[in-house]
Parts: C-alpha cells; sequence; structure tokens
C-alpha cells in the first residue's frame, strides 16, 4: 500500500514535470508564434490549488511569507488570487501576468521564484498549471 507522503512524493514530482514540459513547450510555442501575424502579448499562468485539510490558515500565512519573492521580480506584471466563492476544490487560484512567454521564462528560471514553487506542494495539495495566451475576442475592459 503506498503511503500518504509517497502519494505527496509523486504529486510534487508530477507538478515539476508538468510545469517544466510547460515551460519547455512554451519556448517552442512562442518561437512560432512569433512568426505568425496573430502573436499574443500578454500571457497568464493559473495556478489551482486546495487548501490542506484543517491548514488554510497555516496556507495563508506561508502565501504572505513568500508573497515578496514572488512581487518582486520586473518580469512579472501583476499578480493576483482568488478562492472559490463557494469553497469547492480548486480552493485557489493564482494567476501571474506576463508580458511574453520570454519573460515568463526568465521569472520560472530564477533561483528564488523555482525554490518557493518547488515548495508549494508542501503547503498545498493539488495543484495544477495552465499557461494561457490573451486574445482580442472580448473587447470590454
Amino acid at each position: 500500500m503506498v503511503s500518504i507522503k509517497q502519494k505527496l512524493i509523486y504529486i510534487v514530482f508530477g507538478g515539476v514535470l508538468v510545469l517544466t514540459l510547460q515551460l519547455l513547450s512554451g519556448l517552442v510555442v512562442d518561437k512560432a508564434v512569433a512568426q505568425n501575424a496573430e502573436q499574443a502579448s500578454t500571457i497568464k499562468y493559473i495556478l489551482s490549488v486546495d487548501y490542506p485539510l484543517g491548514k488554510k490558515a497555516d496556507y495563508l500565512a506561508w502565501v504572505k511569507s513568500v508573497s515578496g519573492t514572488l512581487q518582486e521580480p520586473a518580469e512579472v506584471r501583476r499578480i493576483a488570487s482568488y478562492d472559490n466563492y463557494f469553497g469547492a476544490s480548486p480552493n485557489r487560484f493564482i494567476e501571474l501576468e506576463f508580458d511574453n512567454m520570454e519573460a515568463a521564462g526568465r521569472y520560472w528560471g530564477r533561483a528564488d521564484v523555482r525554490a518557493v514553487l518547488e515548495n508549494w506542494t508542501n503547503h498545498g495539495v493539488n495543484a495544477q498549471v495552465h499557461v494561457m495566451a490573451l486574445r482580442g475576442d472580448y473587447t470590454k475592459q
């Protein structure tokens, strides 16, 4: 039987693998998009995470301790977090906005930011990463 500690290790490795694959594929995709007439300017990383059972206060305290590290680099244009209004899973979304994929790559490549990301799964569970490019389908700002 697989212990909870082993499951968490698998989740950590899975999350790091997904992020690595997204960063690598993002660099390839960005080069292809640059050759296309419709190049996206704004890139958003949307992280979703659940609070560990009964540990929401601990998670929020940890976030306060690392928020400066995540907000300080010039590469990140904006960071916002949202709690699920209904308290359902995922409990929280974290939105990071960048001018382009190169800026995002430089940001995630920083040792201090990477250390926070690698430590994330010690404070939250069921983490996922989505990378989105802004499109002009809707014009209302």
